[in-house]
């Protein structure tokens, strides 16, 4: 997926690095972008929540995290509709499911305890989803 990119990049540090880097397996190169991202992701202040083409959160930011009111751990590879019977996520404020029918962006308001708006916007790869990335800014903390 982000292979091909990690590997480019590669090609264009200088030497010794280019070496010391090309040779590694693409396993991972994998979980040092990953590691790289999750430290990008973790410095927005904006909830963000990543879902795979096949509805599985597979990436949360620390923000998300922080007003979760559930383990992190036991979200991510889970499937949304898992989350929702489960009572993890109410259903009515699931704004990432329409994006999967619709392949348009989506934004509710949440008006939960932390009255967010949130917003999810489908990543395509020509008309199909690969995911769709889910923003949940607190409206209280804009105060």
């Amino acid at each position: 997926m982000f292979i091909y990119d990690i590997k480019e990049q590669i090609n264009s540090l200088p030497e010794p690095y280019r070496t010391q880097f090309s040779e590694a397996p693409d396993e991972i190169l994998f979980q040092v972008f990953s590691k790289e991202i999750q430290g990008i992701l973790d410095c927005i202040q904006v909830g963000i929540f990543i879902v795979d083409a096949e509805k599985r959160i597979v990436a949360i930011n620390r923000e998300a995290r922080e007003k979760l009111s559930a383990d992190p751990d036991l979200i991510i590879g889970k499937p949304l509709a898992e989350l929702i019977s489960a009572g993890i996520f109410p259903a009515d404020e699931i704004v990432t499911l329409p994006v999967f029918e619709t392949k348009k962006s989506n934004t509710i308001m949440r008006t939960n305890k932390h009255n967010a708006l949130a917003t999810a916007i489908p990543q395509m790869d020509g008309d199909r989803i690969v995911r769709v990335i889910e923003t949940a800014l607190n409206m209280n903390e804009l105060i």
